[in-house]
């Protein structure tokens, strides 16, 4: 029986994430998936390897505001994030996984260090907000017309789609 060098199986499920996660943001994008990063363009770099620019999201990461640190909290305007707040980002988060899974697509890893958070202000100059955006698609999968997947879980599977 023929061994398989592991290097080469790394380098084949490297080279299947990053085709998920190019093929979930071109869809993603293509939908205009409210609450999900949009892809702006892929950059040869070099070698074999690409560079996946996004559109610019919030500058800090929801993991450093659930572990209340006073940089990330300064940088929102926050003292303490309000259950209003934590409500809200939920929501916008359910939204956005809405989204994902009404084009295909289950992104597998919602945890809080791939999802970005940025103060908005409000249109009509009222109160501002906290806008989430997910980011990070690569352990994305598309999902079959009946929502599952038969590809093997790859995100942590406390954050995973429950249709994975």
């Amino acid at each position: 029986m023929a061994r398989t060098d592991p290097s080469s199986t790394v380098k084949q499920k490297c080279q299947d994430m990053y085709r998920n996660e190019v093929g979930a943001f071109v869809r993603t994008t293509a939908a205009s998936i409210q609450g999900v990063a949009k892809l702006i363009a892929i950059c040869p770099l070099f070698g074999p390897n690409n560079a996946i620019i996004l559109e610019y999201c919030g500058p800090i990461m929801l993991s450093k505001v659930v572990l209340k640190d006073p940089k990330a909290l300064a940088a929102l305007d926050l003292q303490e994030v309000s259950m209003a707040d934590k409500t809200d980002i939920m929501g916008q988060l359910f939204n956005a996984m809405l989204g994902l899974n009404s084009i295909g697509v289950g992104h597998n890893d919602v945890n809080p260090p791939n999802v970005m958070l940025e103060r908005k202000q409000a249109r009509n100059n009222a109160k501002s907000y906290l806008l989430a955006t997910v980011v990070d698609l690569g352990t994305a999968t598309v999902l079959a017309d009946d929502g599952t997947s038969e590809l093997p879980m790859t995100g942590a599977r406390e954050y995973t789609d429950p249709q994975v």
